[in-house]
């Protein structure tokens, strides 16, 4: 779900319109709009300030991936013992995956 599906819902959910919950919020409707369309992404701080004017809370949660390990011991003593053309390859590889999950537009 992207922020702005998010927005949509709860604020839906709420039976608040844009213009409403603009002006509760101190911003602009055509913002609420911009957010929820995926035309701009607020702040942590912003998408925060948004749900509390509908009473909710963002909650951030973490889990495992599915064939990740918790720690690889061995791979980050390897890290740590590499030189520093070792680590940029590293660095370019993760660098690499992150573009892989970004995405499409």
């Amino acid at each position: 779900m992207t922020t702005g599906e998010l927005l949509r819902t709860v604020r839906q959910r709420h039976g608040v319109s844009q213009r409403s919950l603009a002006r509760r919020a101190g911003t602009s409707q055509s913002w609420i709009s911009d957010i929820e369309r995926g035309r701009v992404s607020p702040t942590d701080v912003g998408l925060r300030r948004l749900l509390l004017c509908m009473g909710e809370e963002l909650v951030l949660d973490t889990r495992r991936m599915d064939g990740h390990r918790a720690h690889d011991v061995e791979r980050f003593a390897r890290v740590r013992q590499a030189s520093m053309s070792e680590r940029l390859e590293e660095a370019a590889s993760w660098s690499e995956l992150a573009d892989t999950m970004r995405p499409q537009r």
